[in-house]
């Protein structure tokens, strides 16, 4: 969240906020050090849209604008393990989510940001767009960042990144952005059905 209380809020975790602005700050410090040893640290500051965050997700853009060297990604919420068992209450509409994402990244080309997204359909990020191709090129994934394994909280081993968990529906077939596409959740699809989507002609 772009605000103390509704970072501390989302988190549960009083003072998280400040904990992670100061953070922020250090792994600025730490990267522009390291540029000057000729050397580059990829900094990106992951921000899952929920329920919660979704009417501020602009404002991420104007409190990391003035830190340098960082990237700011937009990650729409995965239906799975205590997301999935809060679904109702931490889900956003997708239409709505990827609306919103689409605003606030074009806030931040506007400022020169760096920027990125994940699991949000390319179609629903520009229907009002005038540059479809520069949202488009920003999407990325775990296997596009080089990930092949991962470790989340509640498991106690490393796990191969699994893409399985998203599909395409009939709408998307023909779509010409679909080799670019992260698709949708499966688990979103089970539990909302198909939301309304603008493949590209």
């Amino acid at each position: 969240g772009a605000t103390a209380a509704l970072h501390d809020g989302i988190t549960r975790s009083p003072g998280s906020f400040d904990q992670s602005l100061q953070a922020v700050g250090n792994l600025v410090q730490a990267a522009t050090g390291q540029q000057q040893r000729g050397r580059a640290l990829e900094l990106t500051v992951n921000t899952v849209v929920t329920r919660q965050n979704l009417h501020a997700l602009g404002e991420l853009v104007e409190l990391l604008a003035p830190r340098a060297g960082l990237r700011l990604k937009y990650s729409m919420l995965e239906p799975k393990g205590a997301a999935l068992a809060a679904f109702d209450q931490q889900m956003p509409p997708l239409e709505t989510a990827a609306a919103r994402v689409g605003e606030a990244l074009e806030r931040g080309l506007a400022r020169g940001l760096a920027l990125a997204h994940e699991g949000f359909p390319l179609c629903l990020l520009w229907p009002t767009s005038p540059d479809r191709a520069a949202l488009a090129g920003l999407a990325c994934d775990l296997c596009s960042e080089g990930f092949a394994h991962m470790s989340e909280a509640d498991e106690d081993d490393f796990f191969p990144v699994d893409a399985n968990y998203r599909t395409f529906v009939p709408a998307c077939q023909g779509c010409q952005a679909r080799h670019a596409c992260p698709g949708i959740y499966r688990q979103y699809l089970a539990r909302r059905g198909e939301p309304r989507l603008y493949p590209v002609g």
